[in-house]
């Protein structure tokens, strides 16, 4: 399902109003314009054989203090990056992340070390799928 039909769908946004909102998946292509009142979008895109695979995206509102980060060159997941920032504290990253069913979980945690490296405090989210039901997952470090 194309991400913004759900996002319509499920009326999160409306209902809720949260100030993050983390996909994974979301199988975009770059003409594919997600344009939610008061949120920015930040994504990356996967283009595979002119197909849209993939693809990592986070909402926030406008009025949350925050700045994109570079995403490091990963090899074996996807991911985007965003970094809240306070006054009274050092910014803390939360990170979005799709790690493919297929993947070698030898080879993608070398990935997970290079999201480790762009800052000392973050929140990593990933919908983990490898046992045939998604399950968020969370990980927290150094908040």
């Amino acid at each position: 399902m194309e991400c913004k039909r759900y996002i319509k769908q499920n009326n999160g946004v409306e209902k809720y109003c949260p100030d993050l909102i983390l996909m994974q998946e979301t199988h975009l292509r770059p003409t594919h314009n997600i344009s939610i009142p008061n949120y920015t979008c930040y994504r990356n895109n996967r283009i595979t054989d002119g197909n849209a695979r993939g693809c990592t995206l986070i909402l926030i509102k406008r009025n949350v203090p925050h700045f994109n980060l570079p995403t490091p060159a990963l090899q074996h997941i996807e991911a985007t990056i965003v970094a809240l920032t306070s006054p009274n504290l050092n910014p803390i990253s939360i990170i979005s992340v799709y790690v493919s069913p297929s993947s070698d979980e030898r080879l993608f945690t070398l990935d997970f070390e290079h999201l480790l490296q762009t800052n000392s405090n973050f929140v990593i989210l990933t919908l983990h799928t490898m046992s045939g039901t998604a399950q968020l997952i969370p990980f927290v470090e150094s908040i």
